[in-house]
């Protein structure tokens, strides 16, 4: 019996499909300009970190965090260091730095909680 009727996709076919692309705005710096804010935004939370700024850290990698398609690097360099910064604090600091973050900011780090959950 032929079953390749049932593989095609016929959503393709519909004119008000909704994909990806139409729910936000492609980011305005461009994918290596993503990568490159990430990486330095990595560098300054490495070297908040090791000056024992952990608010600080937290809310740089907070700003301007990578969205899109084609920014998995920065993404994941993005995620690594929420999780450093998360690490390196001890569990009775963090509600004292979770109050300094703004709304938006613990929006986008629950995000990032989200995430890593849900990869494991």
């Amino acid at each position: 019996m032929d079953t390749a009727f049932r593989k095609i996709d016929i959503g393709q076919y519909d004119e008000d499909r909704l994909v990806p692309q139409d729910l936000y705005d492609p980011d305005p710096r461009g994918p290596d300009g993503v990568l490159a804010d990430a990486r330095n935004r990595s560098a300054e939370v490495r070297s908040l970190l090791s000056r024992g700024d952990a608010t600080g850290a937290l809310a740089t990698i907070l700003t301007d965090c990578p969205y899109g398609d084609g920014v998995d690097e920065a993404k994941n360099l993005t995620t690594a260091a929420v999780l450093s910064v998360l690490n390196s604090t001890r569990s009775t600091d963090i509600p004292a730095i979770l109050k300094n973050l703004d709304g938006a900011q613990q929006d986008k780090l629950m995000a990032y909680l989200y995430k890593v959950s849900t990869s494991r």
